[in-house]
């Protein structure tokens, strides 16, 4: 691979950073619909989807019902034999999750997206949302009444359905746990139109019961959930001023060696054991842990580690401490590394960006966070951090393709510093280095989901992105993510299947071959004739050994 003068700026690169200047005043929006084939109010228009990675799209026959008995209509009268069917909401898989060139049933019409809070019931305040709905917009919904998801994703247009599809971490999933934990109830919806109310306090016998834990993390698999319940942590009374508070520290980590104190410094920092987690509650109850409220105690804790472009290739890795506080944030310094409409971000994701050479977004963080460890974000804007990727390629869209892949590596603490060894010795072996690792240390699930990477224990989760111009390096970071996913299996880990899979079906086939077996017999019951089917279940499960 072409090695890459990190002292200087490549004429492209400088092109990049004038043409990033516009796009500060850009919204963050999504990729509209492309190349419809006959016109948008056709209930079965034909049009090109695209996963949010820029590089998988599929031309699909796409079904919108107008509300759940239209949704219950639809599939009755589907074809059963010879079709597939895929459930899609926001668009916003990194893999080929929501792809299908057969028939794709989008639910964005408003009557799947109602967002009702309870704050009456008795084990404490409740959302009851649509699957259509935003995450924005259930933020837009509880912050006032100073009430809070316990875990949501990193982008405000992920939609309810797809986040519990993911069952999803989140910047506070280390103190908190993941979405499945605060889970009370959801209706799905069967490929034959059938409908599931499943919550936990059904028989084990039942098949409620046993939707209830393998939907999350499921890929929407066996349904389409409509509607969900979810446990509410509050914050401060009904409308008091919310902030986050985040405290960074940079430190240089050197080359990871065998031994590497710093390393290992930097990796047991990052662990929240799960003693201080929630105990289990009463059934039906959210868990709610003795310390909390306590100021010491942080909200999330999560971590970074790219590479700097000095001649030794220096690894540098951030470590950010959270807190909820019932303040304001107005007059108070705000973090980069979080707000949305950051020009920074345009730059660092977008202008930087070239054949040859990695985001350089993460170097003007290591200056900027010595200047300023601690800043206030609104609560929003420190949840949804991602969506300044989203307006960088929405900016760039007409004029390169910006390429986006992250995978995810599920590790147990004590080997996390086996596999991050491993990791810096295979990008420097071929100098094809990521834009960032995130690091997120997660407890183990509340309960066992047969698809998620943490029911049977505690994991560190590695998250390796690649960007790129118009898919150019793609198969340099294809063979970087296979390569990883091998070393992933050696220490008997998974890869997380809700964003980017890239990996031998050997090693797959040892990650996941027990949960696809129990999910393969479940599907059976609900879909009988397979109909429920996407490309990214093809390509990586359908073939693992029975």
């Amino acid at each position: 691979m072409k090695r890459v003068d990190p002292g200087l700026l490549s004429r492209r690169q400088w092109l990049g950073v004038l043409g990033a200047l516009p796009a500060a005043c850009v919204p963050s929006a999504l990729r509209p619909p492309r190349c419809y084939v006959g016109g948008a109010g056709d209930p079965s228009c034909r049009e090109v989807l695209w996963s949010y990675n820029s590089m998988d799209s599929s031309r699909s026959t796409v079904l919108r019902p107008l509300d759940l008995a239209d949704l219950r209509q639809t599939l009755r009268e589907f074809p059963l034999r010879g079709r597939r069917l895929t459930f899609r909401g926001g668009g916003a898989s990194l893999d080929r999750q929501s792809l299908n060139d057969d028939t794709v049933i989008l639910l964005d019409n408003p009557s799947f997206a109602t967002v009702n809070v309870d704050l009456d019931d008795p084990c404490g305040p409740t959302l009851t949302v649509g699957a259509g709905a935003t995450w924005q917009q259930v933020f837009d919904r509880t912050l006032p009444l100073g009430l809070v998801p316990y875990c949501a994703p990193s982008a405000s247009f992920v939609r309810i359905g797809g986040g519990l599809a993911a069952n999803s971490f989140s910047r506070m999933s280390a103190r908190w746990g993941r979405e499945e934990r605060y889970l009370r109830q959801f209706t799905l919806v069967g490929p034959d139109g059938s409908v599931y109310d499943c919550h936990p306090g059904q028989g084990p016998a039942s098949l409620e019961y046993k939707l209830f834990h393998a939907v999350p993390g499921a890929q929407g698999y066996l349904g389409v959930v409509t509607r969900a319940r979810y446990a509410l942590r509050r914050i401060a009374p009904s409308g008091s001023p919310l902030c986050v508070r985040t405290e960074t520290r940079v430190q240089t980590l050197g080359r990871t060696v065998h031994g590497n104190e710093a390393v290992r410094n930097y990796l047991r920092d990052l662990r929240f054991e799960s003693k201080h987690l929630p105990p289990d509650a009463p059934l039906g109850c959210p868990p709610v842990p003795e310390d909390d409220g306590n100021p010491e105690t942080p909200d999330g804790i999560f971590g970074t580690v790219w590479w700097a472009r000095d001649p030794g290739r220096t690894m540098r890795g951030l470590i950010g401490r959270t807190k909820y506080l019932p303040e304001s944030h107005v007059g108070k310094p705000r973090g980069l590394l979080n707000r949305r409409d950051s020009f920074m971000r345009v730059f660092g994701e977008y202008g930087f960006v070239e054949p040859g050479g990695e985001a350089s977004f993460q170097d003007i963080n290591y200056h900027l966070t010595h200047c300023q460890a601690l800043s206030f974000d609104p609560v929003d804007d420190f949840a949804f951090f991602q969506d300044a990727d989203a307006r960088a390629k929405r900016y760039a869209e007409p004029r390169w393709r910006m390429t986006a892949a992250e995978q995810a590596y599920c590790i147990h603490p004590d080997r996390a510093a086996e596999f991050l060894e491993a990791l810096d010795r295979e990008v420097r072996e071929v100098e094809h280095y990521p834009a960032l690792v995130d690091l997120l240390y997660a407890p183990r699930d509340l309960r066992r989901h047969p698809l998620s990477a943490t029911s049977d224990d505690r994991t560190m989760v590695f998250t390796v992105a690649y960007l790129d111009r118009n898919g150019e390096r793609w198969a340099c970071s294809q063979a970087m993510y296979r390569t990883l996913a091998a070393h992933c299996a050696r220490l008997g880990g998974k890869i997380y299947l809700g964003k980017t899979v890239e990996a031998e079906v050997a090693d797959l086939d040892a990650m996941w071959r027990t949960g696809v077996h129990e999910l393969r017999e479940l599907k059976h019951l609900v879909d009988p004739h397979g109909l429920i089917a996407n490309e990214f279940w093809d390509r990586n499960l359908g073939c693992l050994t029975p």
